[in-house]
């Protein structure tokens, strides 16, 4: 009889919850009391956040809990068993909904990455019952799996805020790159967009952090087809761009096509002369990019005039009888202003 009593006084009160939280999700609550014989209006009592405090206690202490969340990791290393309640879990997810409803017994097996579990009890599990969470950079995309897979709409909305506007927090080893990586896998149109046009704008920061050379081919094709990149040489662009051929071996196409992106005619001479005597990469794939070497020698020497006539032609390879024989009248130690 106790247990039973005990059972609909955690019902009420989680039923509380719920009121609470559909009003917290439109706006601040607002209650208008009766209004008395002088016209005034009444006053509003709110003990909400004593509320959210009981619900968080009731979650750490497991009391009048009903269900059994057993977390486990796809290699067996790691598992959690959290106690909760089946009303709090049903409001806040669709699929929790389901699986109770479909459920055998008092245990739910849920499978986890290890990421993913390491933020489940205290971050993501907590969201449920009190709605406020504190996370750090790298919890982000976890948390974001996790409110995607179970169907928790605004916590996934508030994940996917909180990192478009964390683009341009310092991290140690970057987190832009591996956030737009993620994006494309979930399909989050906003955060892949907002990711991508960061790193264009804010290409040196990105060459210069540790997560460059571990981005994919797909992202730095789609980053050197951008014509709004922002960076600060383009020796800086064709360094970042050796250590990342090194580093990752790509097929012969993939570094062809990423060091024909690279803008040759904004490098000094001596900057050219250099690369071809002393870059491994460049006289790998020398003949890949030798047209586009000649045609920078020929920007610096050439005429205004002369020049025009590349311009009308889009700038076309040139055939090996227009090659000149020698670069005669370059002016080594010019820079030529650096655009994208």
């Amino acid at each position: 009889m106790e247990k039973h009593v005990a059972q609909i006084h955690v019902g009420m009160l989680l039923l509380a919850l719920c009121l609470h939280l559909e009003a917290a999700a439109a706006g601040m609550l607002r209650v208008d009391g009766a209004q008395d014989g002088g016209g005034g209006s009444g006053d509003t009592i709110s003990h909400s956040l004593t509320l959210v405090q009981r619900l968080e206690a009731l979650l750490v202490q497991g009391n009048g809990s009903d269900v059994s969340l057993r977390v486990e990791t796809p290699s067996a290393d790691e598992m959690k068993v959290i106690q909760a309640h089946s009303l709090v879990l049903s409001l806040q997810s669709p699929v929790f909904e389901e699986m109770l409803l479909s459920r055998n017994g008092s245990t739910l097996v849920l499978k986890e990455s290890s990421d993913c579990a390491a933020v489940f009890d205290d971050k993501f599990i907590r969201y449920l019952y009190c709605g406020e969470i504190s996370l750090r950079l790298d919890q982000a995309t976890p948390l974001h799996k996790l409110a995607t897979k179970y169907q928790v709409m605004g916590l996934q909305q508030g994940i996917t805020q909180y990192m478009t506007q964390n683009l341009a927090r310092d991290s140690s080893s970057g987190h832009v790159a591996g956030w737009y990586e993620y994006a494309l896998q979930a399909g989050d149109v906003t955060l892949r967009d907002s990711c991508l046009q960061f790193m264009a704008w804010n290409l040196s920061s990105v060459l210069q952090s540790g997560e460059w050379v571990t981005i994919s081919s797909q992202l730095l094709m789609s980053l050197l087809q951008r014509s709004d990149l922002i960076l600060q040489s383009e020796m800086e662009l064709f360094a970042a761009l050796e250590a990342w051929i090194i580093q990752n071996e790509p097929d012969g196409l993939t570094a062809e096509n990423a060091l024909r992106a690279v803008r040759y005619a904004m490098m000094p001479p001596r900057e050219l002369f250099r690369l071809q005597t002393q870059s491994s990469i460049l006289a790998r794939y020398q003949e890949s990019v030798r047209d586009l070497l000649y045609m920078s020698y020929q920007f610096h020497s050439a005429s205004p005039l002369h020049m025009a006539k590349y311009f009308e032609r889009e700038l076309q390879p040139l055939h090996a009888q227009e090659l000149p024989v020698a670069v005669v009248g370059v002016a080594l130690d010019h820079q030529q202003p650096h655009t994208r």
